[in-house]
């Protein structure tokens, strides 16, 4: 991670590599920064099918509803591809009977290649 002393801000990460040990997209500031992102837009957005039973006709709406999200994102040129698993293969008898829902999510990055010094909202790319 690069850092600047700033006289009114003090020490400001600024670059687009952030501390990890891996060697991933995730090692990028925007690709984390959208991970978050999505994280907390997509737990807003669930919250609609609280109490929702777990049957087939749910986990279709779901995945529907969040790939139609995700795919506006791939539009967008926000990320690259996206994969949604909210079927059997993840909702098994148990998790059904213990009145849960789980959906995976998959997202392939895009990452921006900028200026060192460029810091930018990223909201308005989405």
């Amino acid at each position: 991670m690069n850092s600047i002393i700033h006289q009114k801000y003090g020490i400001m990460p600024t670059g687009q590599s952030i501390s990890t040990v891996s060697n991933t997209h995730a090692d990028y500031k925007n690709v984390k920064r959208m991970q978050n992102y999505l994280s907390s837009i997509l737990d807003n957005y669930l919250d609609n099918y609280l109490f929702e039973e777990n049957t087939e006709r749910t986990r279709m709406r779901v995945k529907d509803a969040v790939s139609n999200y995700l795919n506006s994102l791939r539009v967008k040129q926000t990320i690259n591809n996206f994969k949604v698993i909210c079927d059997d293969t993840n909702n098994s008898t148990l998790t059904v009977d213990n009145n849960e829902l789980w959906i995976d999510v998959f997202i392939e990055p895009q990452v921006y290649w900028y200026d060192e010094y460029e810091d930018y909202d990223y909201e308005t790319f989405i």
